[in-house]
């Protein structure tokens, strides 16, 4: 009798620990879809993002820098605030959650003590009309010819009020 209780006993401990483990994953995911990945999921760029890569580097060439590389965890940052924005239909730096933009990009895993910005830009589905609202932008401008980035996360959504939202990340620690 004591044998078969001490079994029952260890199996309800197990069944606890499983359930336990269980509410972990389910809380896990629910933090990675809210806050978003620790090691976020490598997006792909579409045709228009890809414009626009193609776009700012001539336009940094052009002015005598190096041209930008894309970083997943950029890419991922901007994906999520670029849907955010899309999604929750508003326009502004911090995110709905309360992020700043170094602590979003942080929350993607693009943690590195190097020089990071953000543009944001609304209303434009193509890669050259965001492109030319943030080059006669000062502050956007300066980001994009920030000589101290070295990568780059673009990404658009549409929806909301604007249409299209685009987002692009700047950092400047080569991280791919």
């Amino acid at each position: 009798m004591r044998g078969e209780q001490l079994r029952t006993d260890q199996r309800r401990r197990s069944l606890g620990r499983t359930y336990l483990m269980g509410a972990g994953l389910v809380i896990l995911t629910m933090l990675t879809v809210l806050v978003g990945p620790s090691r976020p999921v490598q997006a792909a760029p579409d045709a228009e993002e890809w414009t626009f890569l193609a776009i700012i580097n001539v336009y940094r060439e052009h002015n005598g820098l190096g041209p930008l590389m894309i970083s997943p965890r950029l890419i991922a940052s901007a994906e999520w605030m670029s849907q955010d924005l899309a999604s929750k239909s508003y326009f502004a730096h911090n995110d709905s959650l309360g992020r700043n933009p170094f602590q979003r990009m942080d929350a993607f895993g693009y943690s590195y003590n190097a020089w990071k910005g953000e543009n944001l830009a609304a209303g434009n589905a193509g890669a050259q009309a965001a492109f030319d609202q943030w080059r006669y932008s000062p502050g956007h401008n300066a980001n994009m010819l920030n000589p101290n980035y070295e990568v780059i996360g673009v990404a658009r959504a549409q929806g909301g009020a604007y249409g299209w939202y685009w987002a692009t990340n700047f950092g400047g620690y080569d991280d791919r």
